[in-house]
């Protein structure tokens, strides 16, 4: 049984409902950003929340959200509810600077009263994370049913990672998840996809909650698609879907995308300047691994300025703060650094620290690395029972040449 954490999704994962007016009703042509924005100043509802709605999507825009949320603000002032609904959701999810999660929730309650279902799954979500209001999860689950009954499928979805999480019931999950995809909510489908047992189904409902705007499921499945050995191996469509996710704000889809597009798949051939940009927006939004990886980036100068101090600072930064397997890359190429003497010292004592580090979190050429050091005395006492260990790790971690060495099991 998987359990969810749950993410804030009170201001998407479900179908935006229809405009109480059209926006453009003489031109069947989509509007430009220019004309959206100008609408709103001029005080037009739809246009505040078209425009809210694709900085908050990335729709045919960068993705900012703090932005959407001032678009969302200005209908709200214009007495949309929706606009208020929305605008609560940049609240809680601190893309509004300076306001508190008790604003959100009485936000939420106007809106929820005023019939507008993402308020009410708004108050559901703030429950049942006890922010603005008491931790209530009968409450939470109350709410969030009668939300799904109206046909708000991120209710839908929320309700069964409660019925999952705190009810044990699996299979009321199941359903209430696949009612929710069905009424086009993202969440609704990834939750769906992880309760589901055949494969194709859950590769299905991972890529239609890509399509409606989860992130995590572009990133599940396109790095699925990029590397798992049960599903064909397609790198064009695992590119397009890791762009998407990466669009959407997920560091993981950048770091992939970027790391993929170094090296360049099957179908794709590299290209630097893309992958660097990637790299650039998986490390500024806090993913330690895509650090690393813009590191080598910088090493060599691919598809940004060479620059070793850089590619150093990048590597230590993910090795020192990190301690995830991904975050072996910095360990393991700011150890390299140290043997090169180059962006810092040179020095086999600091590369064998780092080798080590490396090694523990499951690098198989750290160890290699460090076996070669103890088998010569580089860096550290020469001990021909250390390499050998150390050979062994590699060996387990399927570096093969390590094979072919002396190893022993540690």
């Amino acid at each position: 049984m998987r359990v969810f954490c749950v993410v804030l999704l009170v201001a998407c994962g479900g179908k935006a409902p229809p405009s109480k007016a059209p926006v453009n009703a003489l031109k069947n042509e989509k509007l430009t950003n220019e004309q959206l924005d100008e609408a709103c100043t001029r005080k037009q509802i739809d246009p505040c929340l078209e425009i809210g709605e694709r900085y908050w999507s990335a729709d045919g825009v960068e993705l900012d959200r703090s932005r959407a949320s001032q678009y969302f603000k200005r209908a709200c002032e214009l007495g949309d509810q929706d606009g208020c609904a929305w605008y609560a959701g940049g609240i809680a999810q601190g893309y509004v600077a300076g306001e508190k999660p008790e604003t959100a929730y009485a936000m939420f309650e106007k809106a929820c009263a005023a019939g507008e279902q993402r308020g009410c799954r708004g108050i559901g979500y703030l429950k049942y994370e006890g922010r603005g209001t008491a931790k209530d999860i009968d409450g939470a689950e109350a709410v969030m049913t009668k939300a799904c009954a109206a046909q708000d499928g991120g209710s839908c979805g929320l309700l069964a990672v409660i019925l999952l999480n705190d009810r044990g019931n699996p299979e009321k999950a199941r359903e209430l998840a696949k009612r929710g995809c069905d009424l086009e909510a993202s969440f609704a489908c990834f939750v769906a996809a992880h309760l589901v047992s055949d494969d194709k189904e859950t590769y299905r409902l991972l890529e239609r909650a890509c399509e409606l705007g989860d992130a995590e499921a572009c990133t599940t499945i396109g790095a699925t698609l990029l590397a798992a050995p049960d599903v064909t191996h397609d790198g064009p469509k695992a590119i397009r879907l890791l762009e998407r996710g990466c669009a959407l704000g997920s560091e993981r889809s950048c770091r992939a995308l970027g790391g993929a597009l170094l090296t360049g798949v099957e179908g794709v051939p590299a290209d630097d300047k893309k992958a660097a940009k990637a790299l650039v927006k998986s490390c500024d939004g806090g993913d330690l691994s895509g650090c690393a990886v813009l590191g080598v980036a910088y090493a060599n100068g691919r598809g940004i300025a060479k620059d070793t101090a850089k590619a150093v600072s990048l590597f230590r930064r993910a090795c020192d703060d990190g301690t995830t397997e991904a975050t072996a890359t910095g360990c393991y190429y700011l150890a390299l650094s140290h043997t090169k003497g180059e962006g810092v010292a040179k020095s086999d004592t600091e590369a064998a620290k780092y080798f080590g580090l490396a090694c523990e979190r499951s690098w198989g050429e750290a160890c290699a690395a460090l076996a070669d050091q103890y088998e010569n005395g580089r860096g550290v006492k020469a001990d021909k029972d250390k390499a050998a260990e150390y050979n062994w790790r590699a060996c387990e971690m399927n570096f093969v040449a390590s094979c072919m060495k002396d190893r022993k099991r540690p």
